[in-house]
């Protein structure tokens, strides 16, 4: 068996969020079972080309245990959530492979399928396997896409409702510039997401004029009416005549950006709480010192596909965007515009803790 890390990675999806791809584990059948049970029946026939209500013990102890040479399985989860699975199995005696994929329903659309089919064709190629092949029912439209805008070089054959597929898993120029292509979408998408949120929640939001929170509560308050504002901090009901809650799980709404302004030994269980909670975006104000967990903070992040700006960021501003960002400590509030600014040159300690 090779290294199963090596094939492990934090990858940006086409609509800006971010999963986490791994190879199949034995330990992973169980929750390979539920995946497969949520799906639409629909989904389980475009999978299995049968009516499959369930995976038994044996079908999932099976596709769960590979030696990512003959037989390779990857599979993506998003925070906690097993949301989909792809394989490839060598013919017998040949340097070719089939392959076969199932997407959760509720994930479709988001490139899941078209970057399986790129690391699992990486994976493929390593344990010298020359080629894919594929079949797929011609209903499958989704999967049928995927196939025909992958770059590679692909012949078809279409017989009894079943188009059939067959490549060579080279680095073609026509492969590569789908990569590329696909890359510099999903990192465009993920940078807009963080740019222009719909909600943003100062965490660690005062009372106190002058103060960190404050300043920073008060620059967010700019962004409204168009931008959802929520204040956050356990010591307050109210604040500048809003409601404030004690913690981002506290907030029942998507929140797009947390700008955090809170001491260092609360810092790493605050963004836990963020990314548990799927906030897209945080912009850490605390400086840290170090002896702070940050590679703990940003594998948990990465986890759930939160971007973070920081620590000792002065902040984040879209002056010229509509709605207009200001999630930073510049005072008065910068003027509007073509740029985005990202502050990261340390707190200013004139504004008070």
């Amino acid at each position: 068996m090779t290294d199963a890390t090596a094939w492990s990675a934090d990858v940006v999806l086409s609509d800006g969020g971010t999963v986490h791809v791994r190879p199949i584990e034995p330990g992973d059948a169980i929750a390979l079972q539920r995946f497969h049970a949520r799906q639409p029946k629909e989904s389980q026939y475009y999978r299995y080309f049968s009516a499959k209500a369930e995976l038994t013990d044996q079908e999932a102890s099976r596709f769960s245990n590979v030696d990512l040479r003959d037989r390779g399985a990857l599979i993506v989860e998003d925070g906690a959530e097993f949301i989909a699975w792809a394989s490839y199995e060598r013919l017998s005696g040949r340097n070719d492979a089939d392959v076969a994929f199932h997407v959760d329903a509720g994930n479709a659309r988001r490139g899941i399928a078209t970057l399986l089919l790129e690391h699992l064709g990486s994976m493929a190629k390593a344990a010298g396997i020359e080629r894919f092949t594929a079949e797929v029912l011609a209903d499958n439209r989704p999967m049928l896409r995927v196939f025909g805008r992958s770059g590679w070089p692909i012949e078809s054959h279409f017989e009894s409702g079943i188009v059939d597929f067959v490549w060579p898993i080279d680095d073609t120029a026509g492969f590569l510039e789908s990569v590329s292509t696909r890359e510099q979408l999903a990192d465009s998408r993920s940078m807009a997401r963080f740019l222009l949120p719909k909600s943003i929640a100062v965490v660690g939001a005062s009372a106190r004029p002058g103060s960190v929170g404050r300043v920073l509560l008060e620059n967010a308050r700019s962004s409204a009416p168009q931008l959802a504002v929520y204040a956050v901090n356990p010591a307050h009901a109210e604040l500048l005549g809003m409601p404030c809650v004690a913690s981002i799980t506290d907030v029942d709404a998507d929140v797009g950006l947390a700008v955090i302004a809170v001491p260092e030994a609360a810092l790493a269980e605050v963004l836990s709480a963020c990314a548990r909670h799927r906030v897209r975006g945080a912009v850490v104000i605390t400086e840290v010192s170090d002896s702070f967990p940050i590679a703990q903070v940003v594998a948990d992040a990465r986890r759930y596909g939160m971007r973070i700006v920081g620590p000792g960021s002065m902040g984040l501003a879209v002056p010229g965007s509509s709605p207009a960002l200001h999630a930073h400590l510049a005072h008065p509030a910068i003027p509007a515009g073509p740029l985005a600014v990202s502050l990261q040159s340390g707190v200013d300690r004139s504004l008070g803790p």
